[in-house]
């Protein structure tokens, strides 16, 4: 896991590449993906790569036919996209300079070899505010792709330039950095942000490669670690038993909603003993809290070496080279052979000649600055960890829709057969894409949610006035690399991304949320995830939540029914059940009383019900006290139907209420055709991105025999007083909406969420269901009728005094 931008130099010539690529895009030009033959190879670490004759064949190519100057390579990188819209990204596949061995006489011969460098998804830089190195992991993939392309015109090729400069300073050492950073523990089962190793009181040895140390260079060591414990406890540091710091970390409550974990991160300047064995440990004191946790988040070390050639590549910079206008390098242990190329722009790689002596001491001279070299013999070159064929695509000039649908590829004719019914039916312009062919324009074939961000944006800036909808076909996880190994590789492909927060140790601070992909304007997307961070909607966002084919078909079966069934039509379009917890003080009661009376006051043609725990008697069991004739009421509002069912209180994953009121079981039950909008303003009823539990809500939207058509829910802890505010401006948008006669859940969503921000709270609800569906909402002339004739009238007594 190697790989490095250069702060000085790099930028500059990348930033030349970024600029066409996005010229070019702003043309809208076709993809280079659009013809030929393309293959799309899968690489790990940052280093040479080598494809030969043999590989080739493996995949297809007509080697004996194929001319070898016409073998291109195409690709970004491995760094995660950047989140600013603002910020500059390459608008399509950037072509990278290859080496062809052989390639002069127009043939692919055996022998014959493409040569080319890759960098690591992971990325080490030079941080010029620090003054030291550092390293950034990529959340949501380990693997780099790049795209061969054969058979169409010549391709670049990477130069050789020779340099001289007698009097340059000579280098013989370089600045390395080494970390440890494993992904093997998410606290809160949310968040980006994942931690390494269980630390104990035992102390705990961490190796790292630092043979050929220069003397008494001083060493930097940053340590990040967490620690959870209701007293104050320690983490300790030594190199070969001696201490280098301590790490102290403050207190938590243990509350259930308190953070799980405090991180401590330092680094400390430390200069080896001559003559000891580098040895790193890391032991954790928990001060007598047999409950206490400790982990490791990583280690990373920078130390000066002496530049020699060991087994393998050898990946180097200085930044003693960074100050000076020009330098030499010489590098012992070298060999006749061997390459040396300047990778300082990784797509743009420069060879450089080299001398050797009778020592076996290469030499090599090249302009000042920061610059990162690769020194390697052709046989060590790595091959790709992956490779397949590609078919030709050409995202970037379809036209914009109104309704886009990104699905993963099992879903798609489902995706499909949802698409032409909004066609038709509804005369909507709809396009499904998948999200691998979103990843392959617009994210150099790496999954990442920005891709599909960036790719709404696109269509977005193309025609802002035509597209209104995305919804997401397809289910998500926080796990973003499977690293708990809870879902097949082919389930991961499956999933459409949702993105997390970069909170993930404090479960209410935490969230997932698809309204990152409706954020299009110039300054959106570095969100900074809290109140002064928030961001407004610029268009209607929802998820089916799809695993399977079978519900992926049961869902479109339930939206077209919904849509098309006149024999559902009844007075349940004009009826909502407002039903409420009596916890807390009787809030809960009192928010939804306020609700109900907000939508009387705004002479919505819709009537409420009342279902409030206080107005049944209650029952002690042995699991604790339960209201029966409450979950009757649910269940008969279920199959009576009703426009909107409307929850306020305390709940969870699989259910409401302290008092059970709603349970897997009863959703289990339902056998309903009229399918209610589920509105529920309780804790992570609603979540959809844990592989290990199907919540309530998917259960309900999931279900072939009845449940909901659409949640307006939560996917996180939640406060009642935000749940208040989002809960009002929903209903606010109803009001506004429903004299217009077209109500859509995506501009009801966007209209809740835009006029209800409350930092990340505000993203913890979510819509699981389709934004381009309407509401079924009666004709006003009938809804007056049906609300003037008739209300409802079990526990629908106004409450006053709670």
């Amino acid at each position: 896991m190697f790989g490095w931008k250069n702060c000085k130099v790099g930028i500059v010539c990348a930033g030349l590449l970024l600029v066409a690529a996005t010229d070019r895009w702003a043309q809208s030009s076709a993809s280079v993906l659009s013809d030929g033959t393309w293959v799309r190879l899968g690489v790990t670490r940052t280093g040479v790569y080598r494809l030969d004759a043999a590989l080739l064949s493996r995949l297809g190519l007509p080697v004996s036919s194929l001319d070898p100057r016409t073998i291109r390579l195409f690709g970004n990188g491995g760094a995660p996209l950047p989140q600013a819209n603002a910020a500059p990204r390459p608008r399509d596949l950037q072509e990278n300079a290859i080496r062809v061995t052989g390639e002069a006489d127009g043939r692919f011969d055996a022998g014959d070899a493409v040569y080319f460098f890759a960098r690591s998804p992971h990325e080490i830089a030079y941080d010029s505010l620090a003054r030291r190195l550092t390293h950034r992991l990529n959340p949501y993939s380990d693997t780099t792709y790049y795209f061969l392309n054969v058979g169409a015109k010549a391709g670049l090729r990477i130069a050789e330039e020779a340099f001289t400069a007698p009097a340059a300073p000579l280098l013989t050492t370089y600045d390395d950095y080494q970390y440890r950073e494993q992904e093997l523990v998410n606290r809160v089962l949310s968040g980006r942000e994942w931690l390494g190793e269980a630390i104990g009181p035992t102390e705990q040895v961490f190796a790292f490669n630092l043979t050929n140390l220069v003397a008494e260079a001083p060493v930097l060591i940053t340590s990040s670690v967490v620690g959870e414990a209701t007293v104050p406890t320690e983490f300790r540091l030594r190199w070969s038993g001696q201490i280098i710091g301590t790490q102290s970390i403050e207190a938590v409550s243990g509350f259930r909603y308190d953070r799980k974990g405090v991180e401590n991160r330092q680094t400390f300047r430390f200069v080896p003993p001559a003559g000891t064995t580098p040895r790193l440990t890391l032991s954790y004191d928990r001060a007598g809290a047999a409950s206490a946790q400790g982990y490791l988040n990583f280690l990373a070390v920078q130390a000066q070496r002496e530049l020699r050639r060991g087994e393998g590549q050898l990946l180097f910079r200085s930044l003693e080279a960074a100050a000076l206008p020009a330098t030499r390098y010489l590098l012992k242990q070298a060999e006749a052979g061997l390459w040396v190329w300047d990778v300082s722009v990784p797509a743009r790689p420069l060879q450089r000649p080299m001398s050797l002596n009778e020592r076996q001491e290469g030499a090599f001279a090249s302009p000042g600055g920061l610059r990162e070299w690769v020194a390697f013999s052709p046989a060590q070159a790595y091959e790709p960890e992956a490779a397949r064929r590609l078919p030709n695509q050409n995202l970037a000039q379809r036209p914009t829709p109104e309704l886009l649908i990104v699905t993963a590829a099992p879903w798609l004719a489902e995706a499909r057969r949802l698409a032409s019914f909004r066609q038709q039916q509804d005369g909507l312009a709809a396009t499904v894409v998948t999200a691998q062919e979103i990843y392959n324009e617009f994210s150099s074939g790496q999954p990442d949610p920005t891709a599909i961000r960036d790719y709404v944006r696109h269509l977005y800036r193309q025609n802002p006035a035509t597209l209104r909808y995305l919804l997401l076909f397809g289910d998500a996880t926080y796990d973003y690399k499977n690293r708990n190994g809870l879902m097949t590789a082919a389930q991961l492909a499956n999933t459409v991304p949702v993105y997390e927060s970069r909170e993930s140790l404090h479960p209410v601070l935490t969230f997932s949320s698809d309204d990152y992909f409706g954020f299009l304007k110039p300054e959106d997307g570095e969100w900074a995830e809290t109140f002064a961070g928030d961001h407004r909607l610029d268009i209607g966002i929802g998820r089916l939540p799809v695993r399977t084919l079978a519900e992926a078909r049961t869902v479109v079966d339930k939206l077209i029914r919904y849509a098309t069934d006149k024999s559902l039509a009844g007075d349940w379009q004009t009826a909502i059940s407002f039903v409420a917890d009596d916890g807390d003080g009787n809030i809960h009661q009192l928010d939804a009383d306020r609700l109900a009376t907000q939508l009387t006051e705004n002479r919505v043609p819709l009537r409420a019900e009342k279902i409030f725990l206080d107005s049944y008697p209650q029952v002690a069991s042995s699991l604790g006290l339960r209201a029966p004739r409450v979950n009757q009421a649910l269940n008969q509002a279920m199959h009576e139907g009703r426009l909107i069912i409307n929850y306020t209180g305390h709940g969870g994953e699989s259910g409401w209420a302290e008092e059970q009121i709603l349970t897997t079981a009863d959703i289990l039950s339902w056998r309903n055709n009229r399918l209610p909008l589920l509105v529920t303003a309780t804790c992570e009823f609603g979540r959809y991105d844990n592989p290990a539990q199907t919540s309530g809500a998917e259960l309900a939207l999931m279900s072939a025999r009845g449940g909901g058509i659409a949640l307006l829910t939560t996917t996180r802890p939640v406060y009642a007083n935000t749940n208040f505010l989002l809960n009002q401006a929903f209903y606010q948008a109803l009001a506004e909406a429903v004299p217009q006669g077209e109500l859509r859940l995506g501009d009801l969503m966007r209209h809740t969420k835009n006029n209800s921000l409350s930092g990340s709270l505000n993203r913890n609800f979510a819509l699981l269901g389709d934004p381009s569906m309407r509401l079924a909402l009666p004709a006003a002339e009938v809804a007056l009728t049906q609300v003037n004739g008739r209300a409802l009238g079990a526990a629908g007594d106004t409450l006053r005094a709670l």
